[in-house]
């Protein structure tokens, strides 16, 4: 009997496969995922039907800084075009590079989406109602406003079962935990990246391939440094987006199952100097999304070669 309780006792803790001690959970896990087209008038919707917003955007339309303007404050790269006073301009030796808002304390918006109004990209945005991770955004917010750095806290949360997690560049280390994450991988890869150079990631994906696991990609490839021609040459399959259309996600999907996303890149400026976030979110259903998304445009290409 006494190992019974003990077996209730355990799995008690644990919530699909995650022990729940030390990490905060709430009950509920609601998100929205958006593959852009419709983010630009999302994002003004979400903005406009807030009591305050606290955004950090690489670069914006006009409208877009107005709106978080009558809500809130916006913190965007020094190189911005923008001339409007109240924006915060960050200052630093990498890029503000981050895209991500959040409204109300409660609800996160993020992913590789530039709310620029630029046609013809492919991104990605997911948004979750969660004050334990908006929690997370608000810290960094106020570390960008502020120039300081200081590595999260609480990079794990549960949100109804789900194990998410969350971290920002560059004092995360953010290419050693995209590292590890493709390291664990027991079955597939799939990617979808604007800037891959890093060669730790791109060796990783050779092991993995090498070791049975199932590797695709899809890149652009305008940067000397990119890793394409030495995944190519390893023979795992990979393809280069079409010259109409700009491919911005910063995604990938492994084991069908967990899903990297947020605003970083495979590179080294994007581990190392610029300001970065990333989120990994445990949960089959978000992941057959964004693999979705990857079959589409995959398809697409394989269509026209």
């Amino acid at each position: 009997m006494k190992y019974l309780l003990a077996l209730l006792i355990l799995i008690g803790g644990c919530t699909t496969g995650y022990v729940t001690q030390d990490i905060p959970a709430e009950e509920h896990f609601n998100y929205t995922i958006l593959f852009c087209g419709e983010c630009m008038d999302k994002l003004l919707h979400y903005i406009d039907n807030a009591d305050e917003a606290a955004c950090a955007l690489y670069n914006a339309d006009e409208s877009i800084i107005e709106a978080i303007d009558a809500k809130g404050t916006l913190i965007t790269d020094s190189s911005s075009k923008s001339t409007a006073t109240d924006v915060i301009k960050r200052n630093y030796p990498g890029i503000m590079h981050n895209k991500f808002c959040v409204f109300d304390r409660s609800i996160v918006w993020t992913g590789s989406f530039n709310p620029t109004g630029t046609k013809n990209t492919a991104d990605n945005v997911i948004i979750i109602n969660s004050t334990l991770l908006a929690a997370n955004y608000l810290q960094e917010f106020e570390e960008l406003k502020t120039n300081e750095s200081s590595k999260t806290a609480t990079t794990k949360i549960i949100l109804n079962n789900t194990l998410i997690e969350n971290y920002f560049c560059p004092e995360d280390g953010c290419i050693g935990i995209l590292q590890s994450k493709l390291s664990a991988a027991e079955e597939s890869i799939y990617f979808a990246t604007y800037s891959f150079t890093h060669p730790k990631i791109a060796n990783e994906l050779i092991i993995k391939h090498s070791n049975g696991v199932k590797v695709k990609g899809i890149m652009e490839t305008g940067s000397p440094y990119s890793q394409f021609e030495t995944l190519k040459s390893n023979n795992i399959d990979v393809v280069e987006d079409t010259p109409k259309r700009t491919l911005h996600h910063k995604f990938f999907v492994i084991d069908e199952k967990t899903v990297i996303t947020g605003s970083f890149n495979p590179t080294r400026n994007g581990d190392e100097r610029n300001d970065e976030n990333v989120v990994v979110i445990n949960d089959e259903r978000v992941a057959i999304r964004y693999l979705n998304e990857f079959k589409q445009i995959w398809n697409e290409l394989k269509e026209q070669n």
